[in-house]
């Protein structure tokens, strides 16, 4: 789950900064292997606007995975990632 792959990013980032001696090939640095599990989102991407216009901030709109939820929020919520 989740909370596995963290916790193997973790141990690979100490693994490589503390320069632990592994049989094998080089550690590569983390940053060069890390994929951001949550990226930003524009939600409004290819629309009319870049942004949820006033009339439609208070609506509801079925996610599929989390239930119904605000529209303006969960522009604000996938664009912080």
């Amino acid at each position: 789950g989740p909370e596995e792959e963290q916790l193997c990013k973790t141990a690979q980032y100490l693994a490589w900064y503390y320069g632990c001696e592994c049989s094998g090939p080089n550690i590569p640095s983390p940053d060069d292997i890390y994929v951001d599990p949550n990226p930003a989102c524009d939600l409004c991407a290819g629309q009319d606007f870049d942004f949820v216009p006033e009339p439609n901030k208070g609506k509801l709109t079925q996610t599929e995975c989390c239930g119904r939820m605000n529209c303006e929020i969960l522009y604000f919520g996938a664009a912080e990632g």
